[in-house]
């Protein structure tokens, strides 16, 4: 814990930039909808503005608050195998067309929420305090249009479980388990 910021401020960055990326994820979603007779410009459109939004922004925001950003284990061959597996498996078992956008989904929220909001928020506050305020603020403050109840059951337990998975195993281990998730949720509910 460095106590750079008070709790209120590791709050409130947090609290910026879930809205920056919500922001433009909305506005990704809607150039989708206006430009949707050429679906291959509407989802490079849409995932820009993910990549933006949830990466870019918070990244160089971070950057100018001179934030460590607490990484944990990457590893490139893992992360192409973990690609490749479930690219493949989800086009030949699920026939999702969905796979590409899912994955810039996961990849967006888990850098943003294990790695960005973790960092700012261990500014402030122990390790296992950061990671009950993370999960609250992607189980109830980005996901704020999902059903309460919803949330409370699925997409807080799942939070913790991706911080323990990104912790443990490295982020794109988390990376792979939230795509492969959402993925399976957009199967079989979508």
């Amino acid at each position: 814990m460095n106590k750079r910021f008070s709790q209120i401020d590791s709050i409130v960055l947090s609290l910026a930039m879930i809205v920056i990326a919500a922001v433009f994820s909305g506005l990704g979603f809607s150039i989708y909808f206006l430009i949707h007779y050429s679906i291959v410009l509407a989802t490079i459109m849409k995932i820009l503005l993910i990549l933006i939004g949830f990466i870019i922004l918070p990244y160089l925001l971070i950057r100018f608050l001179d934030i460590k950003i607490e990484y944990s284990k990457l590893s490139r061959k893992t992360t192409f195998i973990l690609f490749i597996l479930i690219t493949c498996l989800s086009l030949y078992f699920l026939h999702s067309g969905e796979v590409i956008h899912s994955f810039f989904i996961a990849l967006g929220e888990e850098i943003l929420f294990r790695m960005y909001i973790l960092s700012i928020l261990l500014q402030s506050f122990s390790k296992k305090q950061s990671i009950f305020l993370g999960s609250l603020l992607f189980a109830f403050v980005l996901h704020l249009n999902g059903n309460l109840f919803v949330n409370a059951i699925v997409k807080l337990p799942a939070s913790f479980i991706l911080y323990y998975i990104a912790d443990r195993f490295g982020i794109q281990a988390s990376i792979g388990f939230h795509w492969s998730h959402n993925l399976l949720v957009g199967y079989l509910f979508g």
